[in-house]
C-alpha cells in the first residue's frame, strides 16, 4: 500500500462517523428483537438452502421420516470465531431446494457483533429493516433515513425482490447527489450473496442511464460513480461465484475496515485526502468552535449590531468570523514534512507522463521523467540547467507531459487559489469589491471582462428612492498577458467548461470605466437569473456575473490601481531617470 492510500485510509477513518445497514432479517418474526447468531452444520448440496431466520423456522425443518423433531443445538460453535463462515444446517437431501442464488447466505452474524466491528473504528452503525411493501420516495422513512448518511448498507434481496426493491432507493440517492446535494460524498454498499456481482452492478448502471442520471463505470467491474455518490457491490461468502470475484467478498466482521477503503479510494490524492483530513478535524472540533460562539455573547453582538446597522447588517460579518475559527483548527492539524514529503513522493512516482517535457543532448527520456519527479518533491534544486530558471515555459512543459493540458488542472488549481466557490442552491450573487463581470462585444464570440472596485462597504445599504441608481467603478482585465509590466492574473471558469486567463495591468485612462445599477428591494445590486445566467442589469446593456475574487487577490488589483493614480510626475533628467529604470547592471 502506497503512501497516498494511507493518508486517504487515516484521513476516512477520521472522517466517516456514521452507517446504515439495511436487511429484511434483522429482527425476529415472532419477538421483533434482534435475531440471534445460528450455527450448524450443513453438508453440501446441487442447489443452494434458504437461510435460517428463526429457532422455529428451523426447527420446523429437521423432521425425520416419521415427521419426529430432530434435536438442535442453537449454540454457537466453539470453533467459530466472530465473523467467520459459521457452519450450516443440516437438512435431508431429498428436501426441497430454493431456485434463489441469494439465499444461500453462508455466513451467521449477529447484529450486534456488526455494529461492534463499526463501533471499533469509531463509527456508528444504525440497522434498519423496513416492513414489506416499504417505500422509497425522497419522503419515506428509509430515504430520509439514507440521506444524510455517510456510508449505506443495502440487502440486495430486500424481501427476495432480487434488487426490485432496492434500485428504486439508489436512484433516488444518485438523483439527490447529483441535485438536491450535490456536495454531499455518500459511500452505497450493495452487499450481495448472488453470485455473479458485476451483474448486479451492471443492472444498477442501466436502470441509473434509463432514468437519465448520470453514472460512470468504474475500472472495477463492482463499482461505479454516480455524481457525489459511489456504488460498489460486495459479496457476501457463498459458492458458487467465479474466483475473478473472489476479491469482492467480504465477510461481516471485516466490513468496516472494507468499507473505510472504499471510501478512502474516492478520496486517494494529494488534495482529495488533505480536504478529508480537514473536514475530519472540523467535525472533531465542533464543541471548541462552538464555544467560540457561547451565548454570553449574545449581548455583546447585539450591541454591536445595533452600533453598526445604519452601515451594514452584522449578521453579514458572522461567516468570516466562523471561518477564521475554522481556519485555526486546520492550521493545527496540518501534517508534519515527513509526511508530506511522503505523500508527494508516493503521488509523483504515479503520474503518468506522456513524454519527457523537454530533450538534451544524450539524456534519455526517462532520466529526465526521473529529475522531473524528484523535482515534484524536492524543490528546483533537483533541476538543472536553463530549466533549473523554472520560467513559464519550463513549467508549461511539466504540466503537458503529466496530462495537465488535457484535464485543464493547472487553470482549475490556479482558479481555486484565487477564486471564492460560489455553490449551487445559494443566494443569488451581488456585485461587490471583486466580482468579475463580463460584457458580450458585438464581436461574435468576445467579451470584456472586468473586475469591480466598488469597497465592500459601499456596495450595501444602498438607496433605491424614487429610482436611484448607484455607480460603481471598473477595471477592463486583458485576456492577454503580452504588454505592459507588473501584471497580475487570475483564472476563471466561464460557460462552457472553459477557462479564461485574465489579466490586470496598464493605465487608468485606457481600463477604468463605471456604470449605474438599480439596487434591490435588499440594498444591493443583485442579480438575475436568464437563461442559466447570472446577469446585472445595466442601462441599455447587461453585464454577466463570472466569480468573485477572493479578498486578497481583489485588494491586491485595487492596490494597483491606486498606485498607479497616485503617480507623481516630475520634471528630472532623462538620463538619471533611464538609468534608475534600467535592469540589470546597466552602465
Amino acid at each position: 500500500m502506497t503512501t497516498p492510500e494511507q493518508f486517504a485510509i487515516t484521513a476516512a477513518k477520521r472522517y466517516l462517523q456514521n452507517v446504515v445497514f439495511v436487511d429484511d432479517e434483522i429482527y425476529s418474526r415472532d419477538t421483533g428483537k434482534p435475531s440471534a447468531a445460528i450455527a450448524v452444520e450443513l453438508p453440501q448440496f446441487k442447489a443452494p438452502i434458504r437461510r435460517a431466520q428463526t429457532t422455529e423456522s428451523i426447527t420446523a425443518r429437521l423432521k425425520d421420516a416419521g415427521g419426529n423433531v430432530q434435536p438442535l443445538d442453537m449454540s454457537p460453535s466453539k470453533n467459530t470465531s466472530v465473523g467467520e463462515a459459521a457452519p450450516f444446517l443440516k437438512e435431508n437431501e431429498d428436501a426441497a431446494p430454493t431456485t434463489s442464488h441469494e439465499e444461500n447466505a453462508g455466513v451467521v452474524f449477529h447484529p450486534r457483533q456488526l455494529v461492534d466491528s463499526f463501533a471499533q473504528q469509531g463509527i456508528v452503525c444504525a440497522l434498519y429493516e423496513p416492513q414489506k411493501g416499504f417505500s422509497t420516495d425522497v419522503n419515506s422513512l428509509l430515504f430520509k433515513l439514507c440521506e444524510r448518511a455517510d456510508v449505506v448498507i443495502l440487502d440486495w434481496e430486500l424481501f427476495g425482490g432480487g434488487g426490485n426493491n432496492i434500485l428504486p432507493l439508489i436512484e433516488n440517492l444518485a438523483n439527490q447527489s447529483q441535485n438536491a446535494y450535490p456536495h454531499h460524498s455518500r459511500l452505497c454498499v450493495i452487499y450481495t450473496g448472488t453470485p455473479d456481482l458485476s451483474r448486479v452492478n451492471a443492472r444498477i448502471y442501466d436502470h441509473l442511464k434509463a432514468k437519465n442520471i448520470d453514472c460512470d463505470q468504474d475500472p472495477s467491474p463492482t463499482t461505479l460513480n454516480s455524481g457525489s455518490m459511489k456504488v460498489v457491490v460486495l459479496g457476501k461468502p457463498t459458492s458458487g461465484r467465479s474466483e475473478s470475484q473472489k476479491e469482492f467478498e467480504v465477510l461481516e466482521a471485516s466490513l468496516p475496515e472494507r468499507i473505510i477503503r472504499e471510501f478512502a479510494a474516492m478520496h486517494t490524492g494529494v488534495l482529495p485526502a488533505y480536504a478529508l483530513s480537514g473536514l475530519a478535524a472540523i467535525r472533531g472540533n465542533t464543541k471548541r468552535i462552538l464555544d467560540k460562539f457561547h451565548k454570553d455573547l449574545d449581548g455583546a453582538f447585539l450591541v454591536h449590531r445595533a452600533a453598526t446597522l445604519r452601515q451594514e447588517e452584522a449578521f453579514e460579518q458572522l461567516p468570516e468570523l466562523l471561518a477564521e475559527e475554522i481556519l485555526s483548527v486546520l492550521t493545527e492539524v496540518q501534517p508534519n514534512s515527513e509526511v508530506i514529503g511522503a505523500v508527494a513522493k508516493g503521488v509523483a512516482d504515479k503520474l503518468p507522463f506522456s513524454k519527457a517535457p523537454w530533450q538534451k543532448d544524450g539524456t534519455t527520456s526517462a532520466q529526465i521523467i526521473e529529475s522531473v519527479k524528484s523535482f515534484l518533491t524536492e524543490g528546483i534544486s533537483a533541476l538543472s540547467g536553463k530549466q533549473k530558471a523554472l520560467d513559464h515555459k519550463t513549467i508549461s512543459e511539466i504540466h503537458s507531459a503529466i496530462g495537465c493540458d488535457q484535464s485543464k488542472a493547472d487553470h482549475r488549481l490556479a482558479s481555486l487559489f484565487n477564486l471564492r466557490t460560489h455553490y449551487a442552491g445559494t443566494a443569488a450573487p451581488s456585485l461587490s469589491f471583486g466580482s468579475i463581470v463580463r460584457e458580450r462585444l458585438q464581436e461574435e464570440g468576445h467579451y470584456r471582462y472586468s473586475v469591480c472596485l466598488m469597497p465592500l462597504c459601499d456596495s450595501i445599504r444602498l438607496s433605491n428612492k424614487d429610482g436611484a441608481k448607484t455607480l460603481f467603478p471598473f477595471w477592463t482585465l486583458s485576456q492577454n498577458a503580452s504588454g505592459g509590466g507588473g501584471k497580475r492574473g487570475v483564472v476563471v471558469r466561464v460557460p462552457g467548461d472553459k477557462y479564461e486567463e485574465l489579466y490586470m495591468f496598464g493605465k487608468a485612462r485606457d481600463n477604468l470605466w463605471v456604470e449605474q445599477f438599480l439596487p434591490s428591494e435588499n440594498h444591493i445590486v443583485e442579480a438575475a437569473k436568464e437563461n442559466d445566467l447570472w446577469v446585472f442589469n445595466a442601462d441599455g446593456k447587461k453585464l454577466e456575473w463570472i466569480a468573485q475574487l477572493k479578498p486578497a487577490h481583489a485588494q491586491r488589483i485595487a492596490n494597483d490601481v491606486g498606485m498607479s493614480l497616485s503617480r507623481v510626475a516630475v520634471i528630472e533628467a532623462e538620463w538619471l531617470r533611464r538609468k534608475a529604470d534600467a535592469k540589470g547592471d546597466e552602465r
